[in-house]
């Protein structure tokens, strides 16, 4: 189904420069006429990619630089590429909605090495906002992202003080901006960006793994992927992503859900940190999640979660826990998490009073170990605690990040998936390509 072997049309290649460009160009002079590029079909996509055991490198050095730029485009696919210090951005599109950038797959990649300021909230795949609806249909699969560093930090992606603008992946959306520029106001009537399917991918040494700005009703699939080495997993601001079958590891700061805002439109709350799954993965090491603003409705389920260590004892504001609920607006046992579902989870800890639930209120915080949480919100009643410090005890061989477990029984009926073999199945594809 793909077009004939060859570079594909109105694609140029420089000594100095290489660049992918899936969009239409006006031209510039008499002497730099502009150009049309085609659309692929559903089947018959268009395939930019490597000559058979020869594998292209871009390198613009230290200087980033946009390889592959996709815009008003469809059903295109990027294979097969080593980008050095250079990023793929995919645009919204101008609109109208139908005819903005879709069906777009960036597989078998190495982007890596990209030294950037965050002011722009850069990825290393980057697919940003439309005027009009948004971007859909996009697939980034079986990639290698890595060794992404803020301007000002060269080098070095841990602790990064602007860690939250810069993603693996980042995703920008409409919904969050709107002509007159009321903060809060929201656009919801505009759509914003659409479905996408991370899924395959290994990726390491980044500030913070998803960068996910606005609020946007996805759906977002994230799946079967290995995460390593980054600050924080990162910022996802809006609804509909299921995240499973996934091994993260060496990542150990707080999973964000949710924004900031407060919504004088009541429709954005339902694009806001809601209807997220997490399901059947693998986490060494991660903090827990944290939920902001208005975030509720979503669920946690079939997870293992290893070295979850703070405890209720000591605990002070800034003290991670599994589940830690901002700006709670009444001091009472009604909360946001009374209508998410967290169950049938296994938690490995050294400390049967590890810190599970923490609720930030008005005018105090409120700590609760797992007991008290499911006496209280009625999560977890079903889910499995495994007193445990060694890893070497627990994991196969993690000095050679093996995360297979020895014994899954512990875990009871958890277990399923990447969360206990510790090795990602097969991604999930999109069949229609």
């Amino acid at each position: 189904g793909d077009q004939p072997s060859g570079p594909a049309p109105n694609t140029c290649y420089s000594i100095l420069t290489a660049y992918i460009p899936i969009l239409d160009y006006k031209g510039w002079t008499s002497k730099i006429p502009g150009y049309g590029v085609p659309n692929g079909s559903a089947g018959k996509p268009i395939t930019v990619r490597s000559y058979p055991n020869e594998r292209p490198v871009f390198n613009r050095g230290s200087k980033a630089a946009i390889a592959v730029a996709a815009s008003n485009k469809w059903y295109w696919v990027v294979d097969g590429f080593e980008l050095v210090g250079e990023t793929v951005t995919i645009y919204g599109g101008g609109g109208p909605r139908l005819t903005n950038t879709h069906d777009i797959t960036i597989r078998n990649n190495e982007i890596h090495d990209v030294t950037i300021s965050g002011g722009g909230n850069p990825g290393l795949v980057r697919i940003d906002r439309a005027n009009d609806g948004g971007a859909y249909n996009i697939f980034i699969e079986n990639n290698k992202l890595h060794d992404l560093y803020d301007i000002a930090h060269p080098g070095v992606w841990k602790d990064t003080p602007d860690m939250q603008h810069f993603g693996a992946v980042t995703t920008i959306s409409v919904t969050d901006y709107n002509q007159t520029g009321r903060p809060g106001f929201g656009a919801f009537d505009l759509g914003g960006t659409g479905s996408i399917t991370i899924s395959g991918n290994e990726i390491w040494n980044v500030p913070q793994v998803f960068f996910f700005k606005n609020t946007s009703p996805g759906p977002i699939s994230i799946n079967n992927n290995v995460m390593r080495d980054a600050n924080r997993m990162g910022i996802i601001a809006g609804s509909n992503v299921t995240f499973e079958n996934n091994l993260t590891y060496d990542i150990p700061g707080l999973f964000l859900l949710g924004s900031y805002q407060k919504w004088s439109d009541p429709r954005m709350s339902q694009l806001d940190g809601r209807n997220n799954v997490f399901r059947n993965n693998m986490f060494v090491g991660m903090a827990g999640f944290y939920l902001r603003s208005d975030t509720r409705s979503n669920r946690f389920e079939r997870n293992v979660f290893y070295g979850m260590s703070a405890r209720v004892a000591g605990a002070g504001y800034n003290t991670p826990s599994y589940l830690t609920v901002a700006k709670e607006l009444v001091a009472s046992d009604q909360s946001r998490l009374e209508f998410s579902v967290s169950d049938n989870n296994c938690f490995v800890t050294p400390y049967s009073d590890f810190l599970f639930v923490t609720r930030r209120l008005d005018t105090s915080i409120e700590y609760s170990d797992i007991a008290q949480a499911r006496q209280r919100f009625s999560i977890d009643k079903n889910s499995t605690v495994v007193i445990e410090s060694d890893q070497t005890s627990f994991f196969v061989d993690p000095k050679l990040r093996n995360y297979s477990m020895r014994n899954p029984a512990v875990c009871g009926a958890t277990c399923k998936g990447a969360n206990c073999s510790g090795t990602p199945a097969a991604p999930l594809t999109n069949r229609n390509r």
